[in-house]
């Protein structure tokens, strides 16, 4: 996994135990793993 994944991943996170949203959670998995398939 590349540096700026991890990061991404991370921030995540974070995001997601500030918001408590399972819905962002699973918007932002989403994402990150359509990020990968690149």
């Amino acid at each position: 996994m590349e540096v700026g994944a991890l990061v991404f991943e991370n921030y995540i996170q974070r995001e997601t135990l500030k918001r408590c949203s399972r819905r962002f959670a699973n918007f932002a998995t989403i994402i990150f793993k359509l990020l990968l398939k690149r």
